[in-house]
């Protein structure tokens, strides 16, 4: 199923999850080509984040830097009960067990993630200790979680006040919840709607949050947000008109390649060049929030 081009119908719903699991099944080989191609490994650090600016000239270092950040802030009690809510191919989970061991759960809309994430967690002998799931984190979690990780998964939520309060209710009181995500700094949709426009076809992206939404909506989770950490300053992106030669030139492909597997790679292109563009316009920021369940 190709990236959806309909409005959500609500919270969870199937369009969107099937649009974001196409998306990423694809994207994951893109990624496992592109970290042969850079790092000499199919599977690299395991990541599928962005790569951020370290200043040491090390690929490698900016593809782990989100996961070391995340083990540099980490409040976990001995033997943590920890979720990851939208685990990709399981790199911070794995980073996470290698520092506070515990048991972990990762959720994923992609086979392709599950089956890597799968593997690895079988060559490391954690398989009794980390555990991925093939599901979607709007669904109900009947688990109870010490913390709670999100590292840019959010940004595809249909209904962020639901999601964010179905992950809330999956803590205990006094635990953790660690958002590393992509927001808009401004209303996109009235501002920049083209690029508002290409996330919300391209990456299901139906409405690019702000960190007052985040504010409010945590608060409504009962969270309390005790720690915010701008990662602005250290997210790469091209000029404008390199982008804008890119963004045409993926269009014309888009229209014209039937193929599937193809089209969702440069959907997801297409949907990294209208984020480029709103970080090279001042219009978004890469935050990392820490927040506590009250």
């Amino acid at each position: 199923m190709m990236p959806s081009e309909t409005e959500p119908t609500g919270p969870g719903n199937s369009t969107d999850a099937a649009s974001v699991s196409s998306l990423y099944d694809w994207l994951s080989y893109q990624v496992q080509f592109a970290n042969w191609r850079v790092f000499g490994q199919r599977y690299a650090s395991f990541t599928m984040h962005k790569a951020l600016e370290t200043g040491s000239g090390d690929a490698m270092r900016g593809a782990d830097f989100v996961n070391d950040l995340l083990l540099q802030h980490a409040r976990l009690p001995d033997w943590p009960h920890v979720l990851d809510a939208g685990c990709g191919f399981g790199g911070t989970v794995f980073r996470l067990k290698e520092k506070f061991d515990g048991t972990y759960h990762g959720y994923t809309l992609s086979k392709v993630q599950l089956r890597v994430a799968k593997k690895e967690a079988a060559r490391k002998g954690w398989i009794n200790d980390c555990h991925f799931q093939l599901r979607n984190y709007d669904e109900p979690v009947l688990e109870r979680f010490d913390a709670v990780v999100a590292v840019e998964a959010l940004c595809h939520a249909s209904d962020l006040e639901h999601t964010l309060s179905n992950l809330a209710v999956s803590l205990v009181p006094g635990g953790f919840f660690f958002i590393i995500e992509d927001m808009a700094l401004d209303d996109i949709d009235e501002i920049a709607p083209k690029e508002a426009e290409l996330l919300r076809k391209h990456w299901s992206c139906r409405r690019f949050p702000r960190p007052a939404d985040y504010d409010r909506l945590l608060a409504a989770s009962g969270l309390e947000i005790i720690e915010r950490i701008d990662l602005t300053p250290r997210v790469r992106f091209r000029e404008v008109k390199v982008l804008d030669a890119l963004e045409q030139k993926y269009r014309n492909r888009y229209r014209r390649i039937p193929l599937r597997p193809v089209r969702s790679i440069l959907s997801a292109y297409l949907g990294g060049i209208a984020l480029e563009r709103l970080y090279a316009q001042k219009l978004a920021a890469y935050r990392m929030l820490i927040a506590r369940k009250c």
